[in-house]
């Protein structure tokens, strides 16, 4: 995460962000794997870094990144560049509901906002696991996001 685009109370870049350039800057600087997590906020989807304090049982951190510029970043950088983006989702988080994990519905939404990937590497009958697969075989009809 490279912004705070809202926070609580105790979030500060100091102890939020964990990066200083946003996913089309790391694109170019390299980075090729991304752990994404997604929270709503305002109904929205970004990136957040969230952890709940044991102390008092509440909710700290910030929202970064939205996830329709990220796409949109991803998107732009291969339309110019055949490389394979990895994309991980993890620590799914409902900032306008008490902090709740996704629904299976809020889920949904996500991926359905992230069908707006252009190069989403669709994977072949038979294939059962992506890590037996070579570099060649995921960029074979051009960049890929999985």
């Amino acid at each position: 995460m490279s912004v705070l685009n809202g926070k609580t109370a105790f979030a500060s870049p100091e102890n939020t962000l964990a990066h200083y350039t946003d996913i089309a800057g790391q694109l170019y600087a390299g980075f090729r794997f991304f752990d994404i997590r997604p929270v709503i906020s305002k109904g929205k989807f970004f990136t957040g870094h969230y952890s709940q304090l044991i102390v008092d049982v509440t909710w700290q951190g910030g929202n970064g990144q939205s996830i329709a510029a990220i796409i949109d970043q991803i998107n732009a950088f291969l339309d110019r560049n055949r490389e394979l983006v990895i994309i991980n989702l993890s620590h799914t988080l409902d900032t306008d509901n008490d902090y709740e994990r996704f629904t299976q519905e809020e889920q949904n939404r996500l991926f359905q906002q992230l069908l707006r990937l252009k190069y989403r590497y669709i994977v072949s009958d038979g294939v059962k696991d992506l890590s037996t697969l070579t570099l060649n075989e995921f960029l074979a009809t051009g960049p890929a996001v999985i």
